[in-house]
């Protein structure tokens, strides 16, 4: 049979109640999940136990009421988000956030007002709402770059909650990442790095990725560098040939763009010299002279 005495219709936690004593957790104990994800559900337990049936029981967050979360247990009302159970002097109050968002982080904990309007104050637990990873954001050169010079490579990423930590790489040197930053009013936090280094020779390949998950982007180089080496084979510096016999010599101009080559020949006989373009130069099987190779 239900308690006829005196009912509370409305009641509303006034500020003067902040300072109520909190209960024994063996009067009314309050429980949620630790944390959950961003669209998970999420579910509020408040179990009271008292010496007068209990009327209403209220959901704060963040010592703001919940208005939805009022669940009387007269006639066992419930609704999709609040239930109630239980009977004589104990009762079992849920309430339920079908998906939640980055603003229902925080601390929540529940009121119980038996008939005597007497309010009891449960523990306090809080809700940590977990925000995933995304894709890093790397600013390194695109375009070919010269040789010495001094570049700078940079990411940025949401790193998630609990934060990830970002790995920024250019080759085997790797950055150490400023400290993770949460967002205001997100689930998530950001966090950067940045490498300074000279321009070499080999071409480089810049990482940022997330963690050990397959969020990360990728950026490579090449180095564009003057003419510095030419090498002949073979590798000699005279050539002994046979009158009206032919021989070839090729000749190697290491640079970024690959250089262009050109031959000229200054014959013993002749103040004239000609040119020729191209990697393989034939030799004139019937005069002797000086053959010069030049790359730009």
């Amino acid at each position: 049979m239900l308690w006829q005495g005196r009912r509370i219709k409305n009641y509303q936690v006034s500020p003067l109640e902040a300072d109520v004593p909190v209960v024994k957790s063996q009067v009314l104990t309050f429980s949620i999940s630790s944390s959950a994800k961003i669209g998970d559900s999420a579910q509020f337990f408040c179990n009271a136990t008292t010496t007068e049936p209990q009327y209403d029981a209220y959901f704060m967050h963040n010592d703001n009421q919940i208005s939805k979360a009022i669940a009387s247990y007269v006639r066992g009302q419930s609704s999709s988000n609040i239930s109630v159970t239980g009977s004589g002097n104990q009762y079992y109050y849920k309430y339920t956030i079908s998906s939640l968002s980055c603003s229902d982080r925080g601390n929540y904990r529940c009121y119980v007002v038996n008939q005597n309007s007497d309010l009891f104050k449960s523990n306090s637990e809080t809700l940590d709402v977990l925000g995933p990873a995304g894709t890093p954001d790397l600013t390194a050169p695109s375009d070919n770059q010269i040789l010495n010079d001094i570049v700078t490579v940079s990411c940025k990423s949401n790193v998630g909650s609990p934060a990830q930590e970002l790995h920024l790489c250019v080759g085997n040197t790797c950055a150490k990442p400023n400290p993770p930053v949460k967002q205001v009013d997100q689930c998530i936090f950001t966090q950067t790095a940045s490498l300074t280094l000279q321009v070499t020779k080999t071409t480089k390949m810049a990482t940022c990725r997330v963690g050990s998950s397959s969020l990360e982007d990728k950026q490579t180089w090449e180095v564009d560098y003057p003419v510095d080496a030419i090498r002949l084979i073979p590798d000699v510096t005279e050539w002994r040939l046979v009158r009206g016999t032919k021989g070839t010599v090729d000749c190697v101009a290491l640079g970024n763009p690959d250089p262009t080559t050109m031959w000229e020949f200054f014959p013993e006989t002749s103040q004239n010299s000609s040119l020729s373009w191209g990697r393989t130069m034939e030799l004139d099987p019937d005069t002797s002279g000086v053959y010069v190779q030049t790359g730009k």
